[in-house]
């Protein structure tokens, strides 16, 4: 995001799956599935094969949720 500093990683597996992750959190607002959404497009794949992990502080540190943020934050970082 040109405003905010957030971060995703992005692991691909050897079966075809991809797994992302960020310590954004999900609160109500679709984080998961935007997330999904647009590593999907990005990388080919449903969204069946995707994992979205979020809401730890372990995980690349996000800037934030609140109503669409993570998708325009997170989202840009995917």
């Amino acid at each position: 995001n040109l405003l905010v500093d957030s971060e995703a990683r992005v692991t691909l597996s050897p079966d075809g799956r991809a797994r992302i992750e960020t310590d954004m959190t999900d609160i109500g607002t679709g984080s998961y599935t935007i997330l999904a959404q647009i590593a999907g497009e990005a990388l080919g794949l449903p969204m069946e094969r995707i994992d979205v992990i979020l809401g730890d502080t372990d995980l690349p540190p996000g800037a934030g949720s609140g109503g669409s943020f993570v998708a325009a934050s997170a989202g840009s970082s995917v």
